[in-house]
Parts: structure tokens; C-alpha cells; sequence
């Protein structure tokens, strides 16, 4: 079974719109809807309203990383991962009253008949009402011939799980990003400092010796500030994933006995 950029690609656009709206779905399952209508409803009575973005982003933005495979007597299931970044907003009468943004990790559970779905979409089909022959695609938008719309819930492969996992560490592009924010600033500050201290230096009697004094005290000054702001970068990357392990404690004893 392969798990398709399609499917994943449905699933995030699909999914914000079921928390907003009460319509069908073509990537999830009927749990998995009935989970979306359910939260749906507690927003809707607490009058609140959600806006909810799934971006992709990262290494592997299309899916692609399997994580796990596994079958039983009637499915197969595949667990696959992409990198994304995750946008919610809470409005209640019309304030926002919430809003976050988080880099992510979301692991998606494809579920397809064992041995492989069959594209149904294109095999024929006798509309029970008026008798003539269509398509099973053609029908679940409505009947050509009379108009009689079908709805099909469980053509597979459909999506019957998600979670996320926390994405601390960042890509590649994201952390030269980010160090460069931290290294070019102190760079610059310590840099003008060694400029200043080798213009008060300045020996009038050996010019030559004063400007290479100049140079070496700034092109020092900003490397050691540029190393600087790399250490900052380091201390606070470290400090924050201690933070999120230590978020996390309180939920290990449920983990280390989930298998119970």
C-alpha cells in the first residue's frame, strides 16, 4: 500500500474544515469524522469558533517517511509522517481570544482493504431509482439521468488516525536561519567595539602598524562576537528542549503503562 502526497494533502485541508462545518469527507473515515464532528459540537456550544491551518514545511513536507506497517484479518495500515507548521485561532463573539503557532510532526495512519482497494470510482453502476447505468463516481455527486445523489463513506484507502509530535530541533534552513540571527548582531556590536578601541589605540608615529592594529582588533572583536551569539543560539536551543522534557514528565507514567 502506498501512502499518496494526495492523501495527505486532503487530510490537511480537509480536516480544519470539518472543526468549522458539517460535510463529508474523502480522505477520513467515518471515526475519524464522527471524532471532528464531535469537537465541532463542544466548540459550538461554548460559542466559540476555530480557525485551524495546516501548513507543510521541512524535510519531507510530502509524506514520505515511513514510520510502520501492519495488517489483520481485513486492513492493512500504514503510518507515515510529514513535517508541518500548525496555526489556531479561538474567536468568541467575533474576538480572538487564542492564537498559537507550533513546527510539528504529523503521523498519519492510511488504512486500505487488505491486498489493495480497487478504484471503484470508474466501475459501473445500476442507479436503484431510475435504472440506468452509470458510474460509482458519477453517482456520489448525482445520478446524471435523474439527479438521485449516493453517498459512499468508506471507499479506501482512508485516513483513521493522527497525532502530532512537537518539532524542537527545526530543519537545516530553519537553524542557519536562526544562528545567523543570533551570531550577525552580537558580531556587528562587538565588531564597532573593536573598530572604536583600535581607532583610541591609533599610534601616529607608525600608521602602518595602527591600521593593521585596527583591522585585527575588529576583525577579532567581531569573531569572537559571532562566536558569542552561536553560544546564546546553543544555551537557548538546549534550555528550550529541557523545558519540553520536562512538559512531558507528567505524562510518562501513563505512557510507561499504556500497554496494560
Amino acid at each position: 500500500m502506498s501512502f499518496s502526497p494526495e492523501l495527505f494533502a486532503g487530510f490537511c485541508r480537509e480536516y480544519p474544515e470539518l472543526l468549522k462545518v458539517e460535510e463529508r469527507s474523502d480522505t477520513m473515515d467515518d471515526d475519524m469524522q464522527f471524532a471532528a464532528q464531535l469537537q465541532r459540537e463542544r466548540l459550538k456550544k461554548r460559542g466559540l469558533e476555530l480557525n485551524y491551518v495546516i501548513t507543510p514545511r521541512g524535510h519531507f513536507p510530502e509524506g514520505g517517511k515511513v514510520q510502520r506497517t501492519w495488517s489483520d484479518g481485513m486492513y492493512t495500515n500504514r503510518m507515515d509522517v510529514r513535517s508541518c507548521n500548525t496555526e489556531r485561532e479561538i474567536f468568541s463573539s467575533g474576538k480572538r481570544i487564542f492564537r498559537d503557532r507550533q513546527d510539528k510532526l504529523l503521523y498519519i495512519t492510511a488504512v486500505d482493504l487488505l491486498g489493495g482497494s480497487r478504484n471503484v470510482e470508474k466501475e459501473p453502476y445500476i442507479c436503484p431509482n431510475c435504472g440506468n447505468v452509470s458510474t460509482i463516481g458519477a453517482l456520489r455527486g448525482g445520478c446524471p439521468y435523474c439527479g438521485t445523489h449516493f453517498e459512499i463513506s468508506q471507499l479506501y484507502p482512508r485516513v483513521g488516525g493522527y497525532y502530532y509530535v512537537k518539532e524542537i530541533g527545526g530543519t537545516e534552513k530553519e537553524v542557519y536561519g536562526d544562528v545567523k540571527k543570533h551570531m550577525l548582531p552580537t558580531a556587528v556590536i562587538l565588531g564597532i567595539f573593536g573598530l572604536i578601541s583600535g581607532i583610541l589605540g591609533w599610534d601616529k608615529e607608525s600608521t602602518v602598524l595602527s591600521v593593521l592594529g585596527v583591522i585585527f582588533m575588529t576583525a577579532f572583536s567581531a569573531g569572537a562576537g559571532a562566536i558569542m551569539g552561536y553560544m546564546i543560539w546553543a544555551i537557548r536551543k538546549l534550555g528550550g528542549i529541557f523545558y519540553e522534557a520536562g512538559k512531558a514528565l507528567k505524562v510518562l507514567p501513563g505512557v510507561l503503562g499504556s500497554r496494560k
